[in-house]
């Protein structure tokens, strides 16, 4: 048996998926909230008030990832 591949699921683009993970939204708004707190408090209240399991480390990725873009 063959294992199964990535694939693309048409709801990601709909729902807008970002990274496989996050909706794009949520994924602003965990690098917004990081420049409020720290990384781990920001994990902390996504997860608490939005129900978001985002760990530290990925918004901290997010923050890279968008700073290089700036």
């Amino acid at each position: 048996m063959r294992p199964a591949a990535a694939g693309f699921f048409p709801l990601d683009r709909q729902l807008a998926v970002w990274d496989g993970h996050w909706s794009e939204q949520i994924a602003k708004y965990a690098v917004w909230l990081s420049a409020l707190v720290e990384f781990e408090d920001a994990e902390d209240i996504l997860d608490r008030i939005g129900q978001n399991t985002i760990s530290d480390s990925s918004i901290w990725w997010r923050v890279k990832r968008w700073r290089e873009r700036g």
